[in-house]
């Protein structure tokens, strides 16, 4: 059983803000986030009872499709139809600040025609493979950030936080959800 008064919740509390901060720089850093609503709304929970503390993670719905793409899934996450329109306003907005930079051998696109078809090749590629595409140019960033959070020491110190407030015997879990 846990003696919750020997639990500092105001370390758990900092490590699990650090966590979800960590998360937003590396969102920011692969430029997965380009509106930001994902990085805003990444928080955090812990919870608590006399055998258990929970520190959860909480993400948007959609982050696993920006993490892994669709797989032509047709669930509620909107059509992806609607989704093309989206991708033609950003791709608009890109080229006309001058920050699009087209993939080797191609040109910006210009034309209406040649904006439909680039956009309709990004939300065909998001939709099968996710940001990082089929060649994967790295691990998924929240698969990344828990590796540095592990390499760290920040999962071993909430650990030992609430290690430290066990009277008996010690049942350690870990769960990805």
């Amino acid at each position: 059983m846990i003696d919750v008064s020997k639990v500092d919740f105001t370390k758990l509390y900092d490590y699990a803000a650090k966590i979800v901060q960590m998360y937003r720089n590396n969102l920011s850093k692969e430029k997965v986030d380009a509106s930001g609503q994902l990085s805003r709304t990444a928080d955090f929970d812990i919870d608590f009872d006399e055998y258990h503390v929970t520190v959860s993670l909480i993400l948007e719905s959609y982050h696993r499709y920006i993490e892994v793409g669709r797989n032509r899934s047709t669930g509620k996450f909107g059509s992806w139809s609607s989704k093309y329109a989206d991708v033609e306003r950003w791709l608009k907005n890109k080229i006309a600040r001058g920050s699009f930079i087209p993939s080797t051998g191609h040109t910006i696109p210009r034309t209406e025609k040649d904006i439909k078809r680039v956009a309709g090749a990004i939300v065909h590629k998001i939709t099968k493979f996710g940001f990082y595409g089929k060649d994967h140019h790295g691990k998924h960033i929240l698969e990344k950030t828990l590796d540095e959070v592990e390499k760290l020491g920040i999962l071993d110190s909430i650990i030992d936080e609430i290690v430290d407030a066990y009277d008996k015997r010690i049942d350690i879990e870990f769960s990805k959800i």
